[in-house]
């Protein structure tokens, strides 16, 4: 690979990566301070933790198993996602070892074919909420 192609990487991902954490600077959002401050807060609009406090009640047990499963399956594309950067390391390091490239490039294989999967069946889940949803609850939500 050439200086000048390693250095056009480097400066894509040094402004991609630098650009990514900008939001990371942005102004803190200042606290509203009123008496239903704790019904206010982000985790409390959740059914299961309103259950918990006795102001409604719990979600069905098929959307329970539903997010279960789609939490399964996300941290699934989280592995794949770190095996197919794994895979890259060994590319870009395999110093012109035809056989390193070859194990490489067939591991980079592997981990889109199990990205794909991953995502298709976290996609065929996330429909399959909202059609139980559906069912259960008459109204079509787009958040689970």
């Amino acid at each position: 690979m050439s200086t000048t192609i390693k250095k056009t990487l480097s400066a894509f991902f040094l402004l991609f990566f630098g650009l990514l954490q900008i939001g990371l600077f942005g102004p803190p959002q200042a606290a509203i301070a009123d008496s239903s401050l704790i019904n206010s807060q982000e985790g409390f609009k959740d059914k299961e933790i309103q259950a918990a406090f006795g102001n409604d009640t719990p979600d069905d047990i098929r959307i329970t198993m539903v997010r279960i499963i789609m939490i399964v399956l996300s941290t699934l594309g989280v592995v794949f996602l770190a095996l197919l950067l794994l895979a890259g390391f060994k590319y870009m390091t395999a110093a012109g070892d035809e056989e390193k490239v070859k194990e490489a490039i067939k591991q980079i294989t592997q981990a889109v074919i199990g990205l794909v999967i991953i995502l298709s069946a976290w996609g065929i889940s996330y429909f399959i909420l909202l059609r139980i949803r559906a069912a259960i609850t008459g109204t079509n939500y787009l958040y689970f």
